[in-house]
Order: structure tokens, then sequence, then C-alpha cells
């Protein structure tokens, strides 16, 4: 197997699935409960955007490394996907958040523990005076332990000042993506949640900047979320700021 991690091999990956299919089978799970939602719009983004990094940056690892994160961050995305669906029984999101523990300790992605949640509710509540509730913290705001094993496996294999801005970019963006699905299912608290996603794009905005500008340029190409969020909620952010 080739060092070089390409797209061509991505794409092959997100198409053929064979192995995710060989990683979820060597872990005891359930293959049909990953089929459906198998790459798309979380997975896919996530794995999309270790693409940039792995090829802005030059890294030339064994591609079984590769293959590890990739595998790790389809299982979370799953995972966060179910716990927001509800539709699957709670045994079987145990059985994938003890699968999920076991390999982000096999595979050590577990080396920075910074936990951004807490930050993002004490940002809302000292900068525009916004509580939740202790049922509304607990749906919310109860995914760090997945989030920071996520933004470790994406900067396993970075150092120092680029290792922490990795993680603090990956972080917000799986917070980000996560709350927007809450957002758009539209609820009592959308405006909290809609607060919540501001921040939360602020944030790995600045993350990704500080890592790369040029990585930075090329998300805002691909992805075209960052513009498009300021533009559309600005407004509402000085209109909640000055009540």
């Amino acid at each position: 197997m080739s060092t070089k991690l390409t797209k061509k091999k991505v794409a092959s990956f997100l198409k053929r699935q064979k192995y995710f299919r060989n990683f979820i089978n060597e872990n005891d799970l359930i293959y049909t409960d990953f089929k459906k939602f198998f790459a798309k719009r979380s997975s896919n983004s996530l794995v999309k955007n270790y693409l940039y990094i792995l090829g802005i940056s030059n890294m030339k690892i064994d591609t079984k490394q590769h293959w590890d994160v990739f595998n790790f961050i389809n299982l979370c995305a799953y995972y966060l996907y179910y716990n927001f669906t509800k539709n699957k029984s709670k045994n079987k999101l145990e059985d994938m958040h003890k699968t999920i523990i076991l390999n982000a300790e096999k595979l050590e992605f577990n080396e920075l523990n910074i936990n951004y949640e807490q930050q993002a509710l004490e940002i809302l509540s000292k900068e525009f005076k916004i509580k939740f509730t202790e049922k509304q913290i607990k749906k919310y705001f109860s995914y760090h332990e997945i989030y920071c094993y996520i933004a470790n496996a994406f900067s396993k294999f970075f150092y120092d000042d680029k290792k922490q801005n990795l993680y603090d970019y990956i972080y917000w963006l799986t917070f980000y993506i996560l709350v927007s699905k809450y957002f758009f299912k539209k609820n009592h608290i959308q405006l909290k949640l809609f607060m919540l996603q501001l921040i939360s794009n602020q944030k790995f905005t600045e993350a990704i900047a500080k890592f790369s500008p040029e990585l930075f340029n090329l998300l805002i190409i691909k992805n075209n979320r960052f513009s498009k969020t300021r533009k559309k909620h600005n407004k509402g952010t000085e209109q909640w700021k000055n009540r």
C-alpha cells in the first residue's frame, strides 16, 4: 500500500465502504446499523476536512494510520447522528460508545482534553445573558467526550501550536454541525441555538485561520459555510446583545 494519501483513495473509501465495513465487523458491531447514513453530510464533511488538512500540510504517513482516523470519525459521526435521531436502542448506542472509547484508547486519540462545550455555556451566559436549563444542558451539551476524541484523531500527527489549533478547529466544527441539526429542527429554544451556532462558527473559523491561512481560504471555497453564516446571522447577534 502506498504511503501517499490521494483523493482517489479517499473517494474509494467513501464509495466502496469496505474499510469501514471491516472496521465495524472487527469491533463486533452490526454493519447494517451503519449503512443508511454512511458517507452522508456530517461524516463526509469531516472526512473531507481531514483530506484537505493532510493535502495542505504535505504529510506522508503510513496510509493505514489514515484509515484508522477515517473509520473512527465515521463511527463517531454515526453515534452523534443516532443520538440526534433517537432511532437506535439504548443498548446499541452503548455498544457504539464502548467501541469509541476502546478505539480512542488503542489509537491514543486522547492527548488533549479541553472542554469547549463548557466554554460555550460561559460565553452565552456572560456575554449574551443566555442560560439553559439542566434538561437542555443534558440534551445539547453532553458530547464533549466525542468531540474531544474526534479532535484528537485529527490532530494526532501534528505538534505544538498546530496540534492545538487543529484540535480547536475540529472540536468547534463538530459542535457546530450537531447544533445546526437541532437548530433546523425548529423548537422553542431556537434563538438560543442560533446564538450557539454563531459562537461555534466564530471559534472554528478563528482556529483554522491560525492553523493555516491557506487552508482557511480552501475551506471557504469548498464549504462556503463561514461567510454564509456570518452574513445571515450578524444582524441577529447585534439585536440580541442590545436587549
